[in-house]
């Protein structure tokens, strides 16, 4: 039985495969789009954040970064996330040709 002041923890089975399908999706009510053309990358040993943000060209021909939005996550996370853009990226060229690469735009570190 478990102390009053402290809760009653259940063992969960970190291995077990779930059907993605299977899984419900709702939208929260901030739910937020933004664009991007433009990503950074942090991480710590416990979680990896990209901040996507829009590279805009000024009037004087010079390029500046707005930051939009910051998304941190697990590095287990990031890693599958990767691997299913890989797999969505090879997916839509072999419908579509390569896709073109632009030369990187570094955003001044703050």
């Amino acid at each position: 039985m478990a102390d009053a002041h402290q809760p009653e923890f259940k063992a969960v089975e970190l291995n077990r495969a779930f059907n993605v399908a299977d899984i419900p999706v709702t939208r929260a009510e901030n739910f937020t789009r933004v664009y991007a053309n433009n990503s950074a990358f942090a991480m710590t040993f416990f979680d990896f954040c990209i901040t996507f943000g829009e590279v805009s060209i000024e009037a004087n021909s010079s390029a500046a970064v707005e930051q939009r939005v910051a998304v941190t996550m697990s590095i287990e996370h990031a890693k599958a996330m990767a691997i299913g853009i890989l797999e969505h990226l090879a997916n839509y060229e072999k419908g579509n040709g390569a896709i073109r690469t632009a030369p990187p735009i570094i955003a001044p570190q703050q």
